[in-house]
């Protein structure tokens, strides 16, 4: 039987070793994002897998990009980097999209996009979805 720890350590197995993360100025890291980063950091975490014949898992996967300082009409203000967030979440999606190995696979289910005011970021959310065979 697997369990969520096993989802977690494939997923940061996949993405460790992916071309995104050589193109985050940050970390792939498991359950916790670093106090206080200021970095593009993508952090995995597992909820669930049932012990079915057939097991289905959530994980989660967030995206974070820091808000940027801009200038408009002389005001300094912070906003989301847009472009750089879409930029990451397309290359995320791509190594997400739908991945199959030897007893099972997993597949992007959700993707939403919220603010993080504690590290002054935005996050993209992807909700995997896992089918697992259970042995």
């Amino acid at each position: 039987m697997r369990t969520s720890l096993e989802l977690g350590r494939m997923l940061y197995g996949i993405l460790a070793n992916s071309d995104i993360k050589q193109l985050i100025n940050g970390g792939v890291y498991r359950d916790t994002r670093p106090i206080n980063s200021t970095k593009e950091d993508i952090v995995i975490n597992s909820i669930s897998v049932d012990d079915k014949t057939l097991q289905a898992g959530l994980s989660n996967i967030n995206l974070y990009v820091p808000n940027i300082n801009v200038n408009i009409d002389g005001v300094e203000q912070v906003m989301p980097n847009l472009d750089r967030l879409e930029g990451l979440t397309i290359i995320l999606t791509n190594i997400l999209k739908e991945v199959y190995f030897e007893d099972g696979n997993f597949y992007i289910t959700n993707i939403a996009e919220f603010d993080e005011e504690e590290s002054n970021s935005k996050f993209v959310n992807f909700r995997i979805r896992f089918n697992l065979l259970n042995k």
